[in-house]
């Protein structure tokens, strides 16, 4: 197989590995707090922690690890320095939309949250009607098409050289 076609196979993976980022659906009441978590365990120094929401990705923080002295915590937003969590209290109907958590590190952290905010009772998401996805099992399935399309390309090719020197 031509370098070209792995490089292709690789980029292909790459897209799908981006595209399939972890999106949580969270419900709350008014007045409720939400608590956004990415998942570290501990902040590194030079991490760099970004919460933004919105169709523009308005950012809230901004903030790497060990340059973050002079931090300012919003009124009602609040950034913890140790796990890159954001937590929002005292909720509005006027906060309900998408936020993305991003560490950039080594390893990377993306994460999206679907905050919907509610009056009464929250309705807890039907599993029916907000599917997660797991990025593993996307991953999966773009490895195994990407290997099928390879081999039928790589079959097709050998087969048509074969005809082609028989005649």
């Amino acid at each position: 197989m031509p370098s070209s076609n792995i490089s292709g196979m690789f980029a292909i993976l790459f897209v799908a590995l981006t595209a399939a980022e972890e999106l949580q659906h969270l419900t709350k009441k008014v007045g409720e707090d939400v608590t956004f978590d990415l998942g570290a365990q501990e902040l590194k120094y030079d991490d760099n922690v970004i919460w933004s929401y919105g169709a523009n990705h308005t950012v809230i923080y901004n903030v790497y690890i060990g340059d973050h002295k002079g931090i300012k915590q919003r009124k009602r937003f609040s950034l913890n320095l140790i796990t890159g969590s954001l937590t929002i209290q005292g909720l509005s109907s006027g906060d309900a939309d998408v936020y993305l958590g991003q560490i950039i590190n080594g390893r990377g952290i993306r994460k999206h949250f679907n905050l919907t905010v509610v009056d009464g009772d929250p309705i807890p998401p039907s599993p029916e009607s907000s599917p997660t996805v797991k990025p593993w099992l996307v991953a999966l399935v773009v490895v195994l098409c990407v290997l099928c399309v390879g081999s039928l390309i790589y079959l097709v090719k050998k087969n048509f050289f074969r005809c082609s020197l028989t005649t």
